[in-house]
């Protein structure tokens, strides 16, 4: 419901079936790159569960992890989608 409300006019007209994301997190404190992927999980099952994509399988989608830090209250996930032909 949350990606929903956050992608407002962005929303493909149908799930993309191929697609690269850069998924950027900006926090406060630092992680490691293992907890980073992690974490993501349920913003990439989300963006399939809003039908932006048609699957998170490798067949699908593939994505590059990134993080910045930020003040607190500048905390957020940036998502860029590409489409791939």
């Amino acid at each position: 419901m949350k990606v929903n409300r956050s992608i407002g006019l962005h929303q493909p007209r149908q799930p993309l079936d191929k697609c690269f994301a850069i998924i950027t997190k900006h926090g406060t404190r630092d992680c490691d790159f293992d907890n980073l992927v992690t974490s993501m999980k349920p913003v990439i099952d989300g963006l399939t569960d809003a039908g932006v994509m048609v699957d998170d399988s490798t067949k699908h989608f593939s994505c590059e992890y990134k993080f910045e830090k930020c003040k607190r209250d500048e905390e957020c996930i940036l998502i860029q989608l590409l489409e791939v032909a």
